[in-house]
């Protein structure tokens, strides 16, 4: 090149060979590279230039390494173009200084989704104050952040996964909550062989000492030193108070606090709850210290605090990831492998607890201390929806058939909610799937009208409760005339509140049934909800305390309806014969009904 300034000599003789590159005149690249870069010194430039002199080097393992090491502008290419015939084994057999072969491990790193730590405890070894040493630190504890914290908090399987393809895992494989959290204890103790390395190395030779005092914050709680970890965070805190990372310090210090608390005694502790409303808008961290509580038994605050971060979430059913929603799954059973998934706590307090654990966060509503500003907010939420967590209490209730404390749970809700809610002027919460359109005692779904209507009243969750006490106590009753009568339009009521049925808004807060065979078996009355055993039970003692065979045939009818969807009749065929074409067509129902 004719030009004499050194540095733009170089720079010449670099565009040459990027020229050169896109022209794929390897060998022109190779000439210039030795003339003008390959004894000279080493910036950018000639880690630019050594880039596209790669590409016609068979044996560039180092020169890659170098690369990523020292070249951030190129880093993502020097991967992108030569990891797959990167040849870890082979490139260290040619390396030429303890930094070269720290590089090569630090290239080989960045391939690995399985543990890394062998890798850079080399790194350590060959080249401990190498920035991407610390990288790759930072990326190890993501990676055992993953492994240990998504199925923990989430029930899901880690992102990062050590098989090549997703699609090769063994498919017959069973996740359950059980084995999820088995999992993550076991990634627990990688954590522990990274915590013993993190703490073992020398502080003097490495260049981010804050980075590496946090890596062994985070250990420590991954690996459950609860104590050594608040330590840990203590002397942090004074020695690295202005570096960003102190947020995600203060975080953990959290839920170190929470965690560091016997089972059935969890409580949320002064010192976390102003770190708790600092971080308010952080529904992931909400999250994690709402799931903590909830794992030591202290439901009404874990619920109360998982609400209050899902309150941002605007549409409950379609994923806006501008919402930074978490999602996560849950069984009431902990060896099930259905595991529904859940944006919001609504949902998976309806799907994994029972009645009586409910219970307890409804009474917990109003017992915390008056004037404490922290429970008030993070609280809100759930009293803003206090009525809806009664309504999903007196419905858990209808579906354990403790009809008692439903009614009383449906009558700590003020009538406005029911006026509001469940009917065609429904004004809240509900679309108009959800009304209450038909008397569940008196009309049967796709069937038309045959019973007249004795008593009129607004139908809902409350009235329909109150009734179907009120008729069984009367059937129940041997004093009682027409007992026939009464059985069966309970066991209307029961099939109504089916999916077979109009009413089933009493047992379930979604119409939508997955029909894979036990997928829903979280729901303690599944059974009944899909089989309809109650219905057929009072279908049946309406027939042995009827008094005519025209309305016992009528009985048998609606109780193979219950028990057969697809309306099997032999068992009527078999027992009617002489009414089994009237009825198998559901003619003149009302003549069989008024025959008791």
């Amino acid at each position: 090149l004719a030009e004499k300034d050194p540095y733009l000599n170089r720079k010449y003789a670099f565009i040459a060979i990027r020229t050169a590159y896109y022209g794929s005149e390897f060998d022109y690249i190779k000439k210039i590279f030795q003339s003008h870069f390959a004894r000279g010194k080493k910036d950018y430039l000639y880690y630019r230039a050594l880039f596209f002199n790669s590409f016609q080097n068979k044996d560039a393992g180092s020169d890659i390494a170098n690369i990523m090491a020292y070249c951030p502008e190129k880093r993502y290419a020097a991967y992108y173009f030569f990891h797959e015939q990167f040849d870890l084994k082979n490139s260290l057999t040619k390396a030429t200084s303890s930094q070269d072969i720290g590089n090569l491990y630090a290239f080989a790193s960045v391939q690995r989704l399985d543990p890394n730590l062998d890798y850079l405890r080399k790194i350590y070894e060959h080249s401990n104050k190498s920035r991407i040493l610390d990288f790759l630190l930072l990326r190890e504890i993501n990676k055992i952040e993953d492994w240990i914290y998504t199925p923990y908090y989430t029930n899901y399987l880690p992102s990062t996964q050590f098989t090549e393809f997703w699609w090769s895992e063994n498919d017959t494989e069973l996740h359950t909550i059980e084995t999820l959290r088995a999992r993550s204890e076991k990634d627990r103790t990688y954590a522990k062989q990274m915590l013993d390395f993190v703490i073992g190395v020398d502080y003097s030779k490495i260049h981010d000492v804050s980075l590496w005092n946090a890596a062994q914050i985070q250990l420590l709680f991954m690996t459950r030193n609860y104590d050594a970890c608040l330590n840990k965070i203590e002397v942090f805190e004074k020695q690295f108070a202005k570096k960003k990372i102190i947020s995600q310090i203060e975080k953990i210090k959290a839920l170190c606090i929470i965690s560091n608390q016997e089972t059935g005694r969890a409580i949320i502790k002064e010192a976390v709850k102003p770190i708790i409303m600092k971080y308010k808008d952080d529904e992931r961290f909400l999250f994690s210290i709402g799931r903590e509580l909830e794992f030591r038994k202290n439901l009404p605050d874990g619920i109360a605090i998982i609400a209050f971060g899902n309150q941002k979430f605007r549409n409950r059913y379609y994923y806006d990831e501008s919402n930074n929603s978490v999602e996560w799954r849950g069984n009431r059973l902990l060896n099930s492998g259905n595991l529904e998934y859940f944006y919001e706590y609504f949902d998976y307090l309806d799907f994994v607890y029972s009645a009586d654990d409910l219970k307890i966060v409804v009474n917990g509503l109003n017992k915390k201390k008056k004037g404490d500003d922290f429970y008030k907010t993070m609280y809100s939420q759930l009293k803003k929806d206090e009525n809806y967590l009664k309504d999903l209490l007196g419905t858990k209730y209808i579906r354990e058939n403790r009809l008692e404390d439903a009614l009383n749970a449906f009558n700590l809700i003020a009538f406005r909610y029911w006026e509001e809610n469940y009917n065609p002027w429904e004004r809240d919460r509900f679309d108009d799937s959800y009304t209450f359109d038909k008397n569940p005692f008196y009309d049967i779904k796709y069937v038309d009208p045959f019973i007249p209507h004795t008593e009129r009243y607004l139908v809902t969750k409350l009235s329909i409760t109150q009734h179907l006490i009120k008729y069984l106590k009367l059937a129940d009753n041997p004093k009682t005339k027409n007992r026939d009568y009464y059985y069966f339009i309970i066991a209307n009521c029961y099939l109504n509140m089916t999916q077979k049925g109009h009413s089933w808004m009493m047992r379930r807060f979604t119409s939508v049934t997955n029909y894979d065979q036990e997928y829903d078996e979280s729901y303690i009355d599944e059974s009944e909800y899909v089989n309809s055993l109650l219905a057929q039970k009072y279908y049946r003692l309406a027939a042995e305390n009827s008094k005519t065979e025209k309305f016992k045939a009528l009985c048998l009818l609606m109780e193979v309806f219950s028990a057969d969807p697809e309306r099997k009749l032999d068992r009527l065929k078999n027992t009617y014969p002489e009414y089994y074409q009237e009825l198998s067509s559901c003619e003149n129902l009302e003549n069989y009904f008024e025959a008791r």
